[in-house]
């Protein structure tokens, strides 16, 4: 597997970003495995879009 570009993880973040739009919008809620999940996908794009932040 290749390294993640910073493309790569706006792409990420833009997903995460329109999963929860979406979520709100329709009134519903999350479990809590997936926002551990978006959590860890918001964790990994900014390692790539900050480094040792």
């Amino acid at each position: 597997m290749s390294k993640p570009t910073p493309a790569d993880a706006r792409l990420a973040l833009d997903q995460v970003a329109s999963e929860l739009d979406s979520t709100a919008y329709r009134g519903t809620y999350l479990p809590t495995q997936r926002l551990h999940a978006l959590a860890e996908k918001i964790r990994q794009a900014l390692e790539v879009l900050a480094p040792g932040r």
